[in-house]
């Protein structure tokens, strides 16, 4: 699989995995914590957009959706007017259909179900959500995959794209992103947390093996713009979400795995 190259907000060099590409579309597997629009306030800072318009050149790429920075997964970019235009119909009319995946605090009390609330900026918090009836109507429905003791791993189906829904309806169910600060998560997890006995010399520094939202966009499933052919793009979870699971599933297991598979590199 093809390859981009770019640096993220801390100068690492990351390589971005290119899920398809033709001479219409382009989708990516984003890697956190990457943005995928340039920064309103820094517009240098490091972006996908920016990123494609040094490699495809003279070809322009159209924003059809985005994921936040701290977000991995499909993310699809358009390369016509053509293609831009019939990407962002199915959007808008919630033809598109997206999976993401989410570690999340707690379990929530019913396997599946739908949260139904409406999402509008938060006037204390700029560049953040909130619950509001002054919100635009925004509809998730939720699974449960796996349980894990004080953790669960879920699968989320956003019907429509308000800026951070998902993060703010499960922290409005009271199961937030497990490691999403902004939406009553924890800034960054450890592994002396879960580890019984853990220990560390003298000279030795734990770093979190996960610091951003346990968020990924998981599958999207559109139609080719131009041919009509049906289109399913999956991205396969980063090493920090399978460290979480790998850790969840050793120190913390409850259940059983339901139609998952997310050790795989």
């Amino acid at each position: 699989m093809a390859k981009l190259e770019i640096r993220d907000l801390s100068g690492k060099k990351r390589r971005i995995e290119v899920l398809y590409e033709d001479e219409h579309i382009l989708a990516l597997n984003k890697p956190a914590p990457v943005l995928t629009l340039p920064d309103r306030w820094d517009p240098k800072r490091p972006n996908l957009v920016a990123l494609l318009r040094k490699k495809l050149g003279d070809v322009k790429p159209y924003v059809v959706h985005r994921l936040d920075a701290g977000t991995s997964g499909v993310v699809i970019f358009a390369k016509t007017p053509e293609a831009h235009k019939g990407l962002t119909r199915q959007f808008d009319q919630r033809k598109a259909r997206k999976v993401y995946w989410a570690i999340v605090s707690g379990t929530p009390a019913k396997e599946s179900g739908k949260i139904d609330k409406p999402v509008a900026e938060d006037p204390r918090r700029p560049g953040h959500a909130v619950i509001s009836k002054r919100g635009k109507p925004a509809l998730t429905f939720y699974r449960v995959l796996e349980k894990f003791v004080d953790y669960t791993l879920v699968e989320l189906q956003p019907v429509t794209g308000r800026s951070h829904q998902l993060r703010v309806h499960m922290q409005w169910l009271g199961y937030p992103i497990a490691t999403d600060p902004d939406y009553g998560g924890r800034r960054a997890l450890y592994l002396s947390e879960f580890k019984p006995g853990f220990r560390l010399d003298e000279d030795e520094k734990e770093y979190p093996f996960i610091s951003r939202p346990s968020l990924h966009a998981h599958v999207l499933e559109v139609a080719h713009p131009i041919t009509g052919e049906p289109l399913r793009l999956e991205a396969e979870v980063p090493k920090d979400f399978r460290t979480f699971l790998r850790i969840l599933r050793t120190y913390r297991p409850f259940g059983e795995v339901i139609e998952v598979d997310a050790d795989a590199d």
